[in-house]
């Protein structure tokens, strides 16, 4: 599980964008290869974007500290079922002893355009938690938005 926010207050803004996220896989018949299921979201404290949700399903190879995962899943904005799929690939590769790089892409297709929520970053983990730190942004129409964010990874189970 894991939650995280924007820091806009860095930049003199008064909205907080946020998200969070909770995440559970199983074993497909050999230790590299899971099943994982997932739901996250994402809203704005005190701001005015609506706020969002998705479940998804993902298929994964590698270990723990070393994988790739591709999914698929719907959203659920402001209480509409968005009914376009959302497609994600996603990695996490050891680097040292506690750093990790760590890559989140969502991708969707509309209108003949494709749209997607990019990340890159790392992670320093620590025996309890793990903070996590990047660039996200939004891709459009050829264009790249990036902002740095900052989260907290939490496991809830060893």
């Amino acid at each position: 599980a894991g939650i995280g926010f924007i820091p806009t207050f860095l930049f003199g803004a008064g909205d907080l964008p946020f998200w969070y996220s909770a995440r559970f896989h199983t074993p497909l018949g050999s230790e590299k290869v899971n099943l994982g299921f997932s739901l996250q979201g994402f809203g704005v404290l005190s701001g005015g974007l609506a706020p969002g949700n998705f479940l998804s399903t993902n298929l994964s190879y590698g270990s723990k500290s070393n994988h790739v995962s591709f999914g698929l899943g719907y959203g659920l904005i402001d209480g509409s079922l968005v009914d376009l799929p959302l497609f994600s690939f996603n990695t996490l590769q050891r680097l040292g002893k506690r750093s990790y790089f760590m890559m989140e892409n969502y991708f969707t297709e509309l209108d003949g355009d494709i749209y997607g929520l990019l990340s890159i970053g790392g992670r320093h983990a620590g025996n309890r938690i793990a903070i996590d730190y990047g660039i996200t942004g939004v891709f459009s129409e050829g264009a790249f938005y990036g902002i740095p964010i900052v989260g907290i990874y939490v496991p809830l189970w060893r």
